[in-house]
């Protein structure tokens, strides 16, 4: 931005222009937007958009000796009624984009500008329009680089939430698991003596009436003794 403002106050002055403005495409709106501007004389800056428009709508440069009395622009009011005589309007462009336009105008002198101060104002419109494609390219860029970077930072919270549910989840499993196997442990133990018990009835039942007979028949030998 000081770039072109201090560009435009060196084209005025070079020129020996009364006014200057640098006017660029806004991206969103399409329309011609004033930037910067630069005058030389007491009182406001005053510009044609017409005249402006014109340039960037067919893309070439326009010098007039007196705007007034130039049919080219004799349906413009602001022509008119701003009594505009010399201007000499550039486009600010790239191989690729026509960006806007550089415009100089002198109320008071017919005839100011000539083609060297043409050919001079449309070197700077090219340079100009490369530093504002740069600076349009770095804007972009630098947004670009903040989206990508919001994104990464999202995704490494998610991915810091889905890491921490996973280990919840593998605590939990982990829990699940070891009591499975002492509750698995606790019913082979159960098993073991249930099969156990079972083993050691089983002889006492076969056992146990012959127990009783041997007992009998050794109380009936000892009374016959």
């Amino acid at each position: 931005a000081i770039k072109l403002q201090a560009a435009l106050e060196q084209v005025v002055e070079h020129v020996k222009g009364e006014f200057g403005y640098i006017l660029l495409v806004d991206e969103k709106t399409k329309r011609l937007v004033p930037l910067y501007s630069c005058t030389q004389v007491p009182g406001k800056a005053t510009i044609s958009k017409s005249l402006a428009e014109r340039v960037v709508k067919e893309g070439i440069a326009v010098l007039t000796d007196d705007a007034m009395s130039d049919v080219r622009f004799s349906s413009s009011e602001s022509v008119s009624n701003l009594r505009i005589h010399s201007a000499l309007v550039v486009p600010i462009w790239t191989e690729e984009l026509l960006l806007g336009a550089l415009y100089v105008s002198h109320h008071h002198k017919v005839a100011w500008f000539d083609k060297r101060h043409l050919a001079y104002t449309s070197a700077v419109g090219k340079q100009m329009g490369m530093a504002v494609a740069r600076d349009a390219n770095l804007r972009k860029n630098m947004a670009l680089v903040k989206y990508l970077s919001s994104i990464r930072r999202s995704l490494e919270q998610k991915l810091q939430e889905q890491s921490a549910s996973v280990k919840g989840c593998l605590s939990r499993q982990e829990q699940m698991l070891q009591q499975l196997m002492q509750s698995a442990s606790l019913r082979s133990v159960a098993e073991i003596f249930a099969n156990l018990g079972y083993q050691i009835d089983k002889p006492l039942t076969i056992l146990m009436p012959r127990l009783r007979f041997i007992a009998k028949y050794t109380e009936t030998l000892e009374r016959i003794c």
